[in-house]
């Protein structure tokens, strides 16, 4: 069994001539976002969940401070 010619592998390996790419022009106008006041007092009620959610139940240092005061 003879695997000799496969395919054309010069065509492969050599690059084909290529173009130049000018530039495009610019349309002038930027993308802008707007956001909704909806969505800023939700981004703002987030936020405070998340700061009650991270906030301890009980303040450690002024149950410390009242015992100490029953001590007295």
């Amino acid at each position: 069994m003879v695997i000799d010619k496969i395919g054309n592998i010069k065509n492969i390996v050599e690059p084909k001539n290529t173009k130049s790419v000018g530039k495009t022009k610019s349309t002038g106008k930027s993308d802008s976002v707007e956001i909704s006041s909806e969505a800023k007092k939700a981004a703002e009620q987030s936020k405070i969940s998340h700061v009650v959610k991270q906030t301890p139940d009980i303040r450690a240092e002024r149950v410390r401070e009242i015992k100490e005061q029953i001590a007295n």
